[in-house]
């Protein structure tokens, strides 16, 4: 017996097999921007599969495209390229009939195979794919090579059903609890969002605000204003000093001198005031002493270190927190030569490029040497009078979002220049309210977080009692096994004997285009052209193919003596052309 057998302890009607003996896999049409149009066929393209709301691209009706590309409602589809857990594996089609883009198989399947049990199957084997996978970071991608060698046990065709009906009876509870789930984050979301909009609109510290008196607001300012000043003084005398020193060892990096910005307002204007009447806009300008972001080292990736100075991009900067469970790490050496991109305590970082743009965390004390790279900016306060969490908070809201994504309105990158963050409007509130709106957000924050993690462990455990019922079926314990199924030997003969009938069938018809493609090649008359192609032919395109080319009088002379025989259609300001049956 197979030793993979023996390990399983698999029943004795399974038998090992690969992939490629089950299914054939055709890859979608490598579409052309070109070809889409805002109408007509749809063109499923990877975030079709996962995501009912995403927008399809349509390729018209009048265009050729192979009929092998075509997918209806209920096709078997695999997606060999895309993020493991969402798009990457196998999905059954529930849209509406379309053509497959490339990076998607279309799943041929045969008498000998269930095609749902084919779908449990394949995205049973989706943690041997992404193993195999040449994907980038957050991708998987397997070539079909790779795909049709992965071997799997196969159960008869009697069998197949039986656990395909086990197995949507076990996973449709499931399923619910895993939408319910769902459903609970997306509200938690929800309210977090409203939790942020309501306290820049000054209504969650409302009734604390009421029972004190505060100083005029342009006081406070100005006061911001005169501690950034004096800030930048004081830095300013710092490094006269080091580079007086510097200037006699010459030992070390030369130390930078420290610049001084004035945002640009000419960016975007303030917002309305729709803050209480004790705060003001301000800018950023007015109260950073630092904002910057960092590059990638020398020699990217292969620069990172197992252990050393914590390298923090994007991915680690969460909303409200810094994620660590996959930081990178740089050297000590490569962390000094990148001076201005040191992280220090209470820094506030904001990712400024790609998808995540917007993103903000805070740097919390005790943290540690650590630098940043070039998609995420450093924004470091001058004074107290700004509490750094509270500009966290702000930059996270809905309010200071919209701002962003106004900024990248129309841009054909999604960026935010140091100069925009500077001039970015800021609800600047008193000290000792911006410290009671801390507390209060961290409070019910740290309830949403409870609730998320919650959320997130029944999640894990509905996964893992999944993946313990789909192991059950695989190793041949859900269902009880029946001698008098038919052989797993026999069904498989059938699927190699009917997969070779419709290969030799899809090449016999390509062939048969390729005749009639040289016979439309040659020089033909008008009834020629016709007789030649299955479907409506476009005017323009029968006078072209034709004897008559480059002269459009006879064309239509011809055209006149055997209208008879045609069938002319009008499509917009175009005739289809077609033989009279």
């Amino acid at each position: 017996m197979n030793k993979a057998f023996s390990k399983y302890d698999l029943p004795s009607g399974w038998k090992l097999t690969n992939i490629d003996s089950l299914a054939l896999f055709i890859n979608g049409k490598s579409f052309k921007s070109s070809d889409w149009k805002g109408e007509g066929i749809p063109i499923i393209r990877i975030q079709n599969l996962n995501n009912k709301d995403a927008k399809f691209n349509y390729i018209s009706g009048n265009q050729y495209v192979e009929e092998k590309y075509f997918v209806e409602p209920g096709d078997l589809l695999f997606a060999w390229s895309g993020t493991p857990g969402t798009s990457f594996g196998a999905h059954i089609w529930k849209g509406p009939k379309a053509y497959l883009n490339q990076h998607i198989f279309k799943v041929i399947c045969f008498s000998g195979m269930s095609r749902n049990f084919l779908f449990y199957l394949l995205n049973q084997q989706v943690r041997k794919f992404i193993e195999k996978s040449k994907g980038t970071a957050g991708l998987a991608h397997i070539t079909k090579r790779e795909l049709q060698s992965t071997e799997c046990f196969i159960p008869p065709l009697e069998e197949q059903s039986r656990i395909v009906n086990k197995l949507e009876e076990l996973l449709s509870e499931l399923v619910h609890s895993t939408s319910s789930l769902t459903r609970a984050q997306k509200l938690l979301d929800v309210y977090s969002q409203a939790l942020l909009s309501s306290t820049f609109d000054g209504e969650i510290s409302e009734k604390w605000a009421r029972k004190h008196d505060f100083d005029s607001i342009e006081k406070y300012h100005d006061q911001v204003l005169n501690e950034k000043e004096e800030r930048h003084n004081e830095i300013l005398y710092l490094w006269k000093v080091e580079i007086e020193q510097w200037n006699i060892t010459r030992k070390g990096i030369k130390p930078r001198k420290p610049l001084r910005y004035t945002a640009s307002k000419t960016d975007f204007d303030i917002p309305p005031s729709i803050i209480p009447r004790h705060w003001k806009w301000i800018r950023i300008s007015d109260f950073e002493e630092l904002i910057g972001s960092g590059s990638t080292p020398k020699g990217g990736r292969s620069a990172y270190t197992d252990k050393g100075v914590k390298f923090i991009r994007s991915q680690n900067v969460l909303r409200n927190k810094l994620h660590l469970k996959d930081v990178a790490h740089i050297d000590d050496y490569t962390h000094k030569r990148m001076q201005r991109s040191q992280v220090h305590d209470k820094d506030v970082l904001i990712n400024i490029t790609g998808a995540s743009i917007g993103r903000t965390a805070f740097v919390p004390e005790g943290f540690g040497e650590a630098n940043v790279n070039q998609h995420v900016c450093i924004i470091r306060i001058c004074t107290e009078l700004v509490n750094y969490k509270y500009l966290t908070f702000y930059l996270n809201s809905p309010r200071a979002q919209s701002i962003i994504r106004r900024i990248n309105s129309g841009a054909t990158r999604e960026a935010l220049t140091f100069n925009q963050i500077r001039n970015f409007p800021f609800p600047l509130a008193p000290k000792e309210e911006q410290e009671v709106i801390v507390e209060l957000l961290e409070s019910k924050f740290s309830i949403i977080e409870n609730l998320e993690k919650s959320i997130q462990e029944s999640l894990a455990q509905t996964e893992a009692l999944k993946q313990s019922i789909l192991k059950k079926a695989f190793e041949g314990n859900l269902v009880e096994q029946n001698s008098n199924d038919e052989p797993v030997s026999e069904l498989l003969e059938r699927i190699k004997t009917e997969k070779k009938e419709y290969q030799d069938s899809r090449r016999a018809l390509k062939e048969k285009q390729i005749k009639r493609i040289k016979k439309m090649s040659k020089i033909l008359n008008i009834k020629e052209i016709l007789k030649a192609s299955s479907e409506p032919v476009l005017a323009k395109d029968v006078w072209q193919q034709s004897e008559y080319k480059g002269d459009i009088e006879k064309f239509y002379s011809e055209l006149k003596e055997i209208k008879t025989s045609i069938k002319q259609v009008k499509e917009g300001t175009q005739s289809l052309l077609s033989l009279r049956s």
